[in-house]
């Protein structure tokens, strides 16, 4: 037992985190250390139709994967949209005789991060995701990686997804251990192609991140840590990045 009045500091992380140009192309090897085999894609239509996700796929295929895609994430991801994504894994498990995806890959921004959460979620506990809300704790579900194309939401490495119902509107927040990635993959290179306004916006969400864990009443050492190296590095690395005036390779936290 912790001695009276000792604060209990609870660090909550993926199990697998890599961090650098190029490491999406891992996803492979990743999958394999986790021992899955069965990979399903959840992404936008422009990443699918952009060619960003050629390198992860090309990989995939060379180490005898065959992904299901889907590729109808929207922006602040709706039930419609989860529930048509679970739907593609179930059609998914039918067409390969009752043998479901058994990970959901999250590739592209927060919304399909999210997206892929309450996917994998819904996939094992069923019901809705209005089952889920807070406060009710959000069950385990299907392993998730994720592979983020964007700075700033960190869905990456949290344990909330936030989806909007279609019908009612309501924000729903989701939070639970079980929402946590089990691995994630930060390629910083998938970022060179925002453009610059959604590089901007996306730096500051991060740097705002930052500033409101070094602030909250439940900031720790561990959090202060990150909090005070970001609040540091994001201001500089940020606005040569928007000028394009960065090289790719000089300082890769700039865009990751």
């Amino acid at each position: 037992a912790s001695p009276a009045g000792s604060a209990v500091i609870t660090i909550c992380l993926p199990s697998i985190l890599k961090i650098g140009g190029g490491c999406s192309a891992d996803l492979p090897s990743v999958l394999a250390q986790l021992g899955l085999r069965r990979p399903m894609i959840v992404t936008d239509s422009f990443i699918a139709q952009s060619g960003m996700m050629a390198p992860v796929s090309a990989a995939l295929a060379a180490h005898g994967f065959a992904p299901t895609i889907f590729s109808d994430c929207v922006p602040d991801p709706t039930t419609a949209s989860v529930a048509a994504g679970l739907a593609a894994w179930r059609e998914a498990a039918a067409a390969a005789g009752g043998e479901a995806p058994d990970v959901i890959v999250g590739f592209g921004g927060g919304s399909s991060i999210d997206t892929a959460k309450a996917i994998a979620m819904l996939a094992v506990a069923g019901g809705a995701v209005a089952d889920y809300k807070m406060p009710a704790a959000a069950p385990r579900g299907l392993p998730v990686v994720a592979v983020p194309t964007t700075a700033g939401t960190g869905s990456e490495c949290t344990r909330a997804t936030i989806i909007i119902d279609s019908v009612t509107q309501e924000k729903m927040l989701c939070m639970g251990d079980g929402l946590i990635p089990r691995a994630a993959l930060v390629d910083y290179t998938l970022t060179l192609s925002m453009p610059k306004r959604l590089t901007a916006d996306s730096g500051l969400d991060a740097l705002c991140h930052a500033l409101e864990a070094f602030v909250s009443r439940k900031a720790n050492a561990f959090a202060d840590l990150h909090a005070i190296s970001a609040m540091r590095a994001i201001p500089p690395a940020l606005r040569a990045a928007c000028a394009a005036a960065l090289p790719p390779a000089a300082s890769p936290h700039a865009r990751a």
